[in-house]
């Protein structure tokens, strides 16, 4: 753990911050390259993944409010402190992809081509999120035996400090960043857009749904609810990749405006 990174006087900077920053930032340079590519306007695209991404971030920290209210109820007032942490990726993926169809309205661009060039970048940051976490020491796993060689032993002067705990984080990491390379080689053989969001969508709900097995958290039931919204978002996609909820076919790139020709010649 290093939640903070540095002191400037008397105002701390927090590690988690400063990786959420990096982790915003390469995702849409990765999400411009990658429509630049293929074609088409990157700064466009740019532009629709930066208000989605700051929307989204309004949702995740809903997301987290919703979780654990009864850490708002005497300090309501914390709730527009983002710098203290807690936010939810569940509730960032809902109001990110809201807004972000809603954008490509305006810009005209199809929905479906957006979210499936975000898929990967997406994966990307949320990979780099999960070591935020761990500079934290938030989303801990739960206690494990201690002859577990992997397992994470925090410090003294944690509140988790004790037995070893599973690296919950450092799963979820690595898969993210496994589903992501698949996203980036599924891009050019999908069949029809949104297929590549789709496999992202049902992809994370089963890797959240298997990692919440190892991590801390109430019980609705006999799951966690992160792990009831994950089974649901797995079943949806399933669905999506099968092409159920339709078949959009495949874009061409706009054709460049005349300036850009002249430049090109």
């Amino acid at each position: 753990m290093h939640p903070i990174l540095m002191e400037i006087g008397s105002f701390p900077l927090y590690t988690y911050g400063l990786i959420l920053a990096l982790a915003i930032s390469s995702g849409l340079a990765m999400a411009g390259y990658l429509a630049h590519r293929r074609g088409w306007p990157a700064l466009e695209v740019v532009d629709i993944g930066l208000w989605s991404t700051l929307i989204g971030l309004v949702g995740a920290r809903l997301g987290f409010i919703l979780q654990r209210p009864e850490l708002f109820r005497d300090n309501w007032w914390q709730v527009l402190n983002f710098r203290a942490g807690g936010i939810t990726i569940i509730g960032a993926l809902i109001f990110g992809n809201l807004a972000l169809i809603l954008l490509c309205r305006r810009y005209r661009f199809s929905p479906w081509f957006c979210v499936d060039i975000y898929a990967a970048p997406l994966l990307w940051g949320m990979a780099l999120g999960r070591v935020g976490c761990i500079m934290q020491g938030c989303c801990a796993g739960k206690i494990c035996d201690p002859q577990v060689l992997w397992a994470f032993t925090y410090p003294v002067t944690s509140k988790l400090a004790g037995a070893p705990r599973y690296p919950s984080q450092l799963y979820e990491l690595l898969l993210d960043l496994g589903l992501m390379a698949f996203c980036l080689w599924l891009a050019p053989r999908a069949r029809f857009q949104g297929q590549v969001f789709w496999s992202a969508v049902g992809g994370y709900g089963l890797i959240r749904l298997v990692v919440e097995f190892f991590r801390e958290g109430a019980l609705w039931g006999p799951l966690t609810l992160a792990q009831w919204v994950s089974l649901a978002l797995v079943l949806v996609a399933l669905v999506g990749v099968c092409g159920g909820w339709g078949k959009p076919p495949l874009v061409s790139p706009p054709a460049p405006k005349p300036e850009e020709e002249g430049q090109a010649s």
